[in-house]
């Protein structure tokens, strides 16, 4: 934390200062995704559906001023990015700790292959929420457990460098 002087002066000064406001866009839709294939970190362009999503959403924040923007290295985060953001005015960090779990040998996979093959394990991926927590890649790929604590102190590092700066991230 760079400013330390709400130490000193406590709950006043903090009230005084703007919250952090942190949105956070999910890349949608990809070619990929239409062909029925798991993403993880392979990449895909994104589908004309997502296209039309991201006008729509870049339309909706085009007023919205951010003090800064992140996007994972992905070729499809960035493709979203940019297409939803005006990044010519606020460049996106590309931050590696934003991209999506590794799944390895399930990458570019279809999901039909999965389903049949590895019932269980591609349930478990799947059903999201606690159970991806518990989620164990049967091929050497990333946990869901190790995932969330990437992401989580991606965003923690996120908050702490701009928590003061009363904008959006």
């Amino acid at each position: 934390i760079n400013d330390l002087s709400y130490i000193h002066n406590g709950e006043k000064l903090a009230a005084a200062r703007a919250p952090l406001t942190l949105f956070l866009f999910s890349d949608p839709e990809t070619l990929y995704d239409v062909k029925g294939l798991l993403l993880g970190c392979a990449d895909s362009r994104l589908s004309n559906n997502a296209i039309e999503q991201a006008k729509k959403l870049r339309e909706q924040y085009k007023t919205q001023p951010f003090t800064a923007v992140y996007t994972s290295p992905l070729g499809r985060a960035k493709e979203w990015c940019n297409r939803v953001i005006d990044t010519a005015s606020q460049p996106p960090v590309i931050c590696d700790n934003l991209r999506e779990i590794k799944l390895t040998l399930w990458e570019a996979e279809k999901r039909s292959v999965l389903e049949t093959q590895y019932a269980g394990d591609y349930a478990a991926l799947s059903a999201g929420g606690d159970a991806l927590l518990h989620y164990e890649s049967p091929v050497g790929g990333e946990s869901g457990a190790a995932a969330a604590n990437r992401l989580d102190a991606c965003l923690r590092e996120i908050g702490e460098k701009h928590e003061f700066s009363g904008g959006a991230v």
